[in-house]
């Protein structure tokens, strides 16, 4: 999905030629990604015994405090970071509000 376009629709930049690269490069749009949307949080590892795969949990964007979503955990990993003492958790978001973007800070 084009989640912003920088330049009309219609107009081409041909960017490679015969002797490599011709002009310089241009930002011509951002990308989206259109689809499920998945959710990575890293908790301390002494939180290992309260979660559980298809465990339902509660989401706030910190952009948004009064704000909250639902989610479920679909991803437990198999080790904890040693070096952090983490696990990497991995949330659903199978109704994704409008104003959740990528890379945004979110609470759970």
């Amino acid at each position: 999905m084009v989640a912003q376009r920088l330049q009309p629709p219609g107009r081409q930049r041909a960017l490679f030629g015969p002797e490599g690269l011709q002009g310089q490069l241009q930002h011509l749009f951002d990308l989206a990604i259109d689809g499920p949307v998945t959710i990575r949080i890293d908790p301390d590892e002494s939180s290992l015994a309260e979660l559980a795969v298809g465990q339902h949990a509660l989401v706030s964007p910190e952009a948004f405090p009064d704000r909250r979503f639902d989610a479920l955990v679909s991803y437990l990993a198999p080790a904890v970071d040693p070096q952090r003492g983490t696990i990497e958790v991995r949330l659903a978001v199978p109704d994704p509000p409008m104003e959740l973007r990528t890379d945004m800070t979110v609470s759970v």
